[in-house]
């Protein structure tokens, strides 16, 4: 994307006359660092100041619930400052501003959980530094720039040229959007994004990325291969991938690894364990006053139902559970298993 925005600009295109257009702010940070990394103006267009997922990284002390930063866990801590900032683990319903700041304050906390499960003990003070990093990608705006924007910003806007990225499905339509009337909405937003363009419309998706297919909304209108060759995957899939222990094709992202598997790979596993394991971790959350998914995510207590293990040691061995997790909840949900099993 980043090449063919040279290529524009090489050909007379003004840099502020190309957009480059995301359904949710997590894809910024990867579309910045590619346009750093080539020399490339940009600008990051947002409906609001308090959508910026960066720069929600810098709250006074008193909205993180008086937590100090040295040596606190930073999901934790961050799942204290995003609840002080009103967000919820159910996303709102509809659409418009309220929908985009929980997407925001969401793709920031979902940052911080797959860093955390990608270093271990990753501590508070590397979490800010590593967040301040992705911060200082975001330019101060210049006149002549490209503009980032999600699909939501861009509304009322034009440019000559136009790229739409991620146009596959769980992102467009959003994961969370998958019934009516919201599908309905993913579609006209996705169409407000095609008639940005007043010239050029530039339209990908990562078909590498495990199952992940083109979007529905343009399957009928796109030609060609929907997924890359497994050459190419392989080319491209880093060394952290691992294999799907249903289907044997490789993993990609942190969800995936988790569960060892892909996740629309159907797999047997106790549903009634699954749903007591959620309400174990319900009451576990109220009582320390923090979101759910700071005690496990819906794919570690999944991971968890799958493997059903029987002790501490087996508990370590899932991916996305260490030593601290066991310590502080590891015995409460050995009780449950135990419970079921009984």
């Amino acid at each position: 994307m980043a090449a063919w925005m040279k290529a524009s600009h090489a050909e007379g295109t003004p840099w502020s006359e190309l957009a480059v257009l995301y359904r949710i702010n997590a894809q910024a940070p990867a579309l910045e660092a590619a346009l750093t990394e080539a020399g490339v103006p940009y600008t990051v267009r947002a409906p609001s100041a308090s959508t910026t997922g960066p720069r929600c990284a810098r709250p006074s002390s008193s909205s993180a619930g008086g937590v100090p930063h040295t040596g606190a866990v930073p999901v934790e801590l961050m799942a204290r400052v995003l609840s002080g900032l009103g967000w919820k683990s159910e996303a709102p319903g509809g659409q418009g501003r309220q929908r985009e700041r929980w997407e925001s304050l969401d793709a920031l906390r979902t940052m911080v959980v797959e860093e955390s499960e990608a270093r271990s003990g990753l501590d508070a003070a590397q979490a800010a530094s590593w967040l301040q990093e992705r911060a200082s990608w975001q330019a101060s705006p210049v006149a002549d720039a490209v503009t980032l924007s999600t699909l939501h910003a861009a509304k009322g806007l034009e440019w000559e040229g136009v790229a739409i990225v991620g146009v596959r499905e769980g992102l467009i339509p959003f994961a969370l959007s998958q019934e009516e009337p919201e599908l309905s909405e993913e579609r006209r937003l996705l169409y407000v994004g095609f008639t940005r363009a007043k010239r050029e419309l530039r339209i990908s998706w990562a078909a590498s990325r495990g199952s992940a297919t083109r979007s529905r909304f343009i399957a009928d209108q796109v030609t060609g291969p929907a997924t890359v060759s497994r050459r190419q995957s392989k080319a491209t899939t880093s060394s952290k991938s691992r294999k799907c222990r249903v289907c044997g094709g490789l993993l990609h992202t942190a969800g995936e690894r988790k569960l060892s598997r892909h996740e629309d790979c159907e797999v047997n596993f106790d549903e009634a364990l699954f749903e007591s394991l959620r309400a174990w971790r319900r009451s576990v959350a109220e009582e320390a006053k923090v979101p759910a998914f700071v005690v496990f995510t819906d794919a570690t207590l999944q991971a968890i139902a799958e493997a059903e293990p029987s002790n501490a040691a087996e508990l370590l061995r899932l991916p996305g559970i260490g030593q601290s997790k066991v310590t502080k909840y590891g015995e409460g949900a050995l009780e449950v298993i135990a419970r079921h099993q009984g």
